[in-house]
């Protein structure tokens, strides 16, 4: 199990760092493109919140079948209140650049979300 971990979070800091070089390169060399100013934050912030919580999940899916989707529902549940609140106050805080931020974390949540669930399933198979 520490082993998964260990490679997961390999493999997930290589993976968000690629993540982060394309989008410096999309931020000074395509301004066209609205990526919120703190990108770099918000990805921080998501690859922490992605690998606490599979740590958790990977311990979880040693255990009972039932009890491991329950575990991940669960979790997938808190972390979706976490990010929505999140967006919610720095929209009311910062309404100039909401919109920025908003599609820029949600882009971020997309890959590093589908990039979780993949390498939990190849565990789990």
């Amino acid at each position: 199990m520490k082993n998964n971990f260990n490679r997961f979070a390999l493999r997930f800091t290589l993976y968000v760092a690629l993540i982060l070089l394309i989008s410096l390169a999309v931020y000074y060399w395509m301004p066209n493109i609205k990526i919120n100013a703190g990108f770099v934050y918000i990805l921080l912030f998501l690859y922490a919140i992605t690998l606490g919580s599979f740590y958790y999940f990977n311990k979880s899916f040693s255990d009972r079948v039932s009890r491991s989707a329950n575990i991940y529902m669960l979790g997938t549940f808190l972390k979706l209140i976490i990010y929505s609140v999140i967006i919610v106050i720095y929209a009311w805080l910062y309404r100039q650049s909401a919109v920025s931020f908003i599609i820029t974390f949600f882009m971020y949540y997309l890959l590093l979300t589908v990039y979780e669930v993949v390498a939990l399933l190849r565990n789990t198979g």
